[in-house]
């Protein structure tokens, strides 16, 4: 069975992320460009000491297909490239695909 595996990265994290699938042997991917909220306390954000909010957040969405034998080597890659700490960015997802056409 095949499994599609996505996460959320900030946009920066791309060629990082890139790097670590290629060391695995995962070429294919889908990148996709998001905006995301998580909630009004992530989104507090200050600069040159004024507060702001902002309320969507720039990201990127990577996906992956691979086989069921892949799928922890592929999120060990994940987790390695974009973990920077924060739990919501950090979650990665994976899914079963029932059918290939």
């Amino acid at each position: 069975m095949m499994k599609k595996i996505e996460t959320k990265a900030r946009p920066f994290k791309l060629d990082n992320i890139k790097d670590r699938l290629s060391e695995i042997g995962i070429e294919a991917i889908s990148v996709t460009d998001i905006r995301s909220s998580h909630g009004s306390s992530s989104n507090d954000k200050s600069y040159l000491t004024e507060d702001y909010f902002v309320e969507f957040l720039p990201q990127i969405k990577v996906e992956v297909i691979v086989e069921d034998g892949k799928v922890d080597e592929v999120v060990a890659a994940l987790q390695k490239a974009s973990d920077d700490g924060d739990p919501a960015e950090s979650k990665i997802y994976i899914y079963n695909i029932e059918q290939e056409f």
